[in-house]
């Protein structure tokens, strides 16, 4: 899943009225937290310098590959969620996040 590709998944799924660069910056959090807290020492370990993404990167291959990618659209859903202060709906969409 490329980040374009997620961006358009949640606008599908969840509209919203965050821009794009918000947004990356949330597959950003993920993918770094990804990179620190698991790849990190691995042959997987994203090269330095790729993280954290820009507006520029909508391109690039997410970290997380296929069954798992969809991963991203929950953690979306929830900073969403989060960022519109609907907290039940945030502890919904963390748990559905943390049960992938």
């Amino acid at each position: 899943m490329t980040i374009s590709d997620a961006i358009l998944e949640i606008g599908r799924l969840k509209p919203h009225q965050y821009p794009e660069e918000t947004v990356i910056r949330w597959l950003s959090d993920l993918d770094g937290k990804v990179a620190e807290d698991i790849l990190r020492g691995s042959d997987s370990e994203p090269e330095a310098g790729v993280l954290p993404y820009k507006p520029e990167d909508r391109l690039r291959t997410l970290l997380i590959p296929f069954p798992h990618e969809d991963v991203y659209v929950k953690w979306l859903m929830a900073q969403i969620d989060y960022a519109n202060a609907d907290f039940e709906r945030y502890n919904n969409s963390m748990m559905m996040f943390q049960n992938q």
